[in-house]
This record gives C-alpha cells, structure tokens and sequence, in this order.
C-alpha cells in the first residue's frame, strides 16, 4: 500500500474564531475521523497537502498522517474550499485499515476514439465517476472506459465495463457510462 507521509498538529482549541487565528497562521482545520470513534482535530499545511495531489494526480491518494509519533493511514472525505479563491479551508480525512474494503469514488476516463466517432458522431460521456468498493491497497487511480468499439446508437452500460482486479462497482441501478450520438438531421423538408 503506497502512502504519502503528511506532517500535522493536534489542535487544542476549537470554534469559528480558533480556524481564523489557525489560517492567518498558515495552516488549516482539519479532523481524522473513523467511524464509532471520537475525532481527532488537527492542523495542516494546505499547501504541502495541494501538492502532495498535485503530485500524485490522484484524488484518492493514501495519506500517512502523522502527529505526535501517531500515524494514521487516511483518504480525503471531503475538502472545504473558499468560493472565490478556491483556497482550503478544513479537511475531513477518514482513517481507513488495511484489512477493511472502502467504498469510495473513481474517477471514470473515457479512452479510445469510437468508430462512431470516426464516421461523423459524438462521443457523451453521461458518468464522470462511479462508486468502488475494495481494500485500501486496490484503490484504482481512475477507472478506464475503452469506447474504440462503440458505433453511432452504441454505447456502454455500467454493468458493462469490467471492474479492476480487487474491487466492484456499487450502483443502485445500471446507467449508461457513455453514448455514441450522430448528427441531428432536420426532419423538416423543403417545402418548395
């Protein structure tokens, strides 16, 4: 299981004004979290945390949080960002076990030029993630969707894509990942 190491802090104090003195300092709220246990509430660098996932270009990356001599192996939950400057302001990161299957999202890419694309129609890709379950070592970085086989009218199902190796896919109901369309013809005939 590859991990990138992240230095942070325990926080001590807590509350609206705490996060602002925390972020004129540098730094960010964030907490660890795992499910039937209390929270840990630290604070971390946004920056070394953006380019660590700049780096790995994975929105998935296994993070070795580290704080006083403790370390918990984490994967982002969900990342507070300002609206307008679109700058960090609190992490949730879920401590997960190596033993323990996640459900999580991937990212799904779509790869290939279809043959309908080739004959003059367009490729919708209709699914831009898909929920995967598996162990934290299998989490894949995206999900590939070869559409090179796919004709004008074709196109893919979820049930259709083959999972990667340690992990299945979780949806309710079978979707359409992706769609070859052709060109829109005007039924209206010249009436001349």
């Amino acid at each position: 299981m590859n991990t990138i190491p992240l230095q942070a802090t325990v926080r001590e104090t807590f509350g609206k004004g705490e996060a602002r003195k925390l972020r004129a300092k540098g730094n960010i709220p964030a907490l660890v979290y795992r499910a039937g246990g209390a929270p840990k509430h630290i604070a971390l660098d946004p920056l070394v945390l953006t380019k660590l996932f700049r780096a790995s270009n994975n929105q998935n990356t296994l993070l070795d949080v580290q704080v006083d001599g403790q370390s918990y192996i984490c994967i982002v939950r969900e990342a507070q960002k300002h609206p307008v400057s679109r700058e960090l302001l609190h992490v949730d990161l879920y401590e997960v076990l190596p033993t323990e299957s996640v459900l999580i999202e991937v990212p799904l890419l779509a790869s290939g030029r279809a043959a309908g694309v080739a004959a003059g129609g367009k490729l919708n890709v209709l699914a831009r993630s898909v929920n995967v379950r598996c162990l934290p070592a299998d989490i894949p970085a995206v999900i590939d969707v070869d559409v090179t086989p796919l004709n004008i009218g074709e196109g893919l199902r979820m049930s259709q894509i083959p999972a990667p190796a340690g992990c299945t896919f979780v949806f309710p109901i079978d979707f359409n990942v992706v769609l070859v369309v052709g060109k829109r013809v005007d039924t209206k005939g010249d009436e001349s």
